[in-house]
């Protein structure tokens, strides 16, 4: 038995959390024929569940929900004092003491129930989910709050297993409830179900608990209990209730909310896991009754842009690998686009912080005030295509047709390799900022980019294809920076490396603002610095998808993958295995050797 675990009638639990008093008090512990015990196996989607009956009880004003009820489970004991970690009080005292009516959650198996749920019948609510996506959502709880003690392949082994689990089996617990499914006072509920029809599900809710809901009041349910809307009420508890984050995250620390989603399994089951645990399924459930949806969630918005948008949709334009979002047509333009000496080109190879030198380089502009920048800019680059109407997937146009159309000074946005750029950046002069970062970071970021995007393969195989840098989109990486880095010296170019802005922001916006012969007061270089700390943009950007219409379009990739990820510095020692990283030192010192270009890795 590992340290901080025990045994309690042939269930294990943790000691501080879970102690075996708090379960010896459950025989005795006192029912109200009001109360409303929700039930679930950890990471059910308890929170979600609570969340919903909360709200179907306050008429679907989030506001009014008495958010005590999440500090812990019935079971557990919580910290009365958020800055002491020895300062545990049992839970079910504080349960004791509340007025009616309350609502309850636990983890517990059945048998450890107090006994009157079965005498005094309150409303019992039992929400259950496909074991797969139940085991991928706690192997992501524990990994953040540095409980397992293996990897992925280990977790799932002891998944698969299902001997001496938190709170016993998967099966048995959720087998013990589905047996009651029929019982008045208790309703059964699949996660799946609630996420194909979440208002018939309200309803459901609703109408087991006895509360009448007006229509209007069932669509402010439906609103606040939507994942996303959840995600920002729980940010709001975060930041305006003391020691709100312990209300929205296990141990102040792995989100109670992560994706939400069913089929998610299947970016972390291998061919031969999944068989392995079908097998166990069969087992366990067979002749029950009792059958899980395992079918990957489909949003229908986000699966017709894929269908419309296949990234593997790709064309060759002069030995260059291009996405069918920079059509030939414009590529071909680009040897006729006016530039003017007034224009301001920002250049990087994908994943090198783009966003982040558009976002610097128009606070500059602003003199730091991001309300005043034209976003209209980040809707694309020099060479893509961009969705003129964001409900129609299908309304594409060049965007550099829409720069030309422009009359104030153009910050103007591109991957382009150093040939493909239009030709009158070299001979106009305008100002041209290329940012390069190091290769296993960058890496990385496309590598999730794609992933975020359902485009990439496995991690091993990106791995594999990015260090031949062999046919890649906008090309090499190192083809890329070194036709740039050429250019150092030129009066209109400056070059800069992520690693060197990370390590030194001010410094760096001085150079930036230096060659744009922009004149900042100590204010407002201040608030650059400040507007442009990669937190503040992402609550920036935060503020884009929630008050500009299409607005995710400006800060996620097709409205999916966010261009702000983690903005950090050595990353890519969470990818790369030992052998990936001495396969892609001898490439990096294959193709920098002698050019004087050195990176910054940590």
């Amino acid at each position: 038995m590992e340290e901080g675990f025990y045994h309690y009638k042939g269930f294990k639990f943790n000691m501080l959390f879970v102690p075996p008093e708090n379960l010896d008090a459950m025989s005795t512990f006192e029912v109200r024929a009001d109360d409303i015990f929700l039930v679930t196996y950890a990471k059910c989607g308890t929170h979600w569940a609570c969340e919903i009956i909360n709200l179907i009880l306050t008429g679907g004003d989030p506001d009014k929900i008495d958010r005590t009820c999440m500090e812990a489970c019935l079971e557990m004991s919580y910290l009365k004092d958020i800055t002491d970690f020895t300062s545990t009080v049992p839970y079910y005292k504080t349960l004791e003491a509340k007025t009616s009516r309350r609502v309850i959650l636990t983890h517990l198996p059945k048998s450890l129930l107090p006994p009157q749920i079965f005498t005094k019948k309150p409303k019992v609510i039992y929400v259950t989910r496909n074991p797969k996506d139940c085991g991928v959502s706690m192997y992501h709880a524990f990994k953040e709050i540095g409980m397992p003690d293996s990897d992925w392949d280990g977790f799932v082994d002891e998944w698969t297993k299902q001997d001496d689990l938190l709170f016993g089996g998967f099966f048995t617990h959720v087998l013990d409830f589905w047996k009651h499914r029929h019982d008045s006072n208790f309703l059964f509920m699949k996660y799946e179900d609630m996420k194909k029809d979440p208002r018939g599900s309200i309803v459901r809710f609703a109408d087991h608990l006895e509360c009448d809901l007006t229509d209007e009041k069932l669509k402010l349910v439906v609103h606040h209990s939507e994942v996303n809307n959840m995600k920002t009420t729980y940010d709001n508890i975060e930041k305006n209730i003391p020691g709100g984050v312990f209300l929205t995250k296990i141990l102040g620390k792995a989100p109670f909310i992560r994706k939400g989603q069913i089929g998610d399994w299947k970016n972390h089951f291998t061919v031969a896991q999944n068989e392995q645990f079908d097998a166990v399924i069969r087992e366990n459930l067979h002749a029950t009754g009792l059958v899980f949806d395992f079918g990957a969630f489909k949003n229908t918005s986000s699966h017709f842009i894929k269908s419309k948008i296949k990234m593997k949709q790709e064309h060759n334009y002069k030995g260059v690998k291009f996405s069918m979002m920079v059509p030939p047509g414009n590529l071909d333009a680009m040897a006729t686009f006016d530039v003017r000496p007034d224009d301001i080109f920002l250049v990087t190879y994908p994943k090198c912080g783009i966003h982040w030198l558009f976002e610097i380089t128009n606070l500059i502009l602003t003199g730091g005030d991001p309300d005043k920048i034209d976003r209209t800019c980040m809707e694309s680059s020099l060479e893509m295509a961009y969705l003129k109407n964001k409900t129609d997937m299908t309304s594409f146009e060049p965007f550099y047709k829409k720069l030309e159309a422009k009359i104030d000074r153009r910050v103007i946005v591109s991957h382009l390799p150093e040939s493909f750029l239009p030709p009158q950046v070299f001979t106009k002069k305008p100002k041209v900022i290329y940012v390069a970062r190091n290769p296993k970071d960058c890496g990385v970021s496309i590598y999730h980019a794609l992933k975020e995007m359902d485009t990439a393969s496995g991690w091993e195989e990106f791995v594999e294809e990015w260090t031949k840098q062999e046919d890649l989109t906008y090309g090499g990486f190192f083809t890329h920076v070194l036709d740039f880095w050429k250019h150092r010296n030129d009066s209109n170019v400056l070059f800069m490396k992520y690693e060197d802005m990370k390590k030194d922001p001010r410094g760096s916006i001085v150079r930036f603002a230096d060659h744009l012969e922009c004149n900042l007061t100590d204010e407002q270089l201040k608030l650059v610095v400040h507007h442009s700390e990669v937190n503040n943009m992402k609550k920036t950007y935060d503020n884009i998808e929630k008050n500009v219409p299409g607005g995710v379009f400006l800060t996620r990739i097709f409205g999916k993958a966010s261009y702000i990820r983690k903005g950090e510095i050595g990353d890519w020692k969470n990818h790369f295995t030992v052998a990936q990283n001495e396969q892609f030192d001898a490439k990096i010192r294959e193709n920098l050797h002698g050019t004087g270009l050195l990176f910054d890795f940590e």
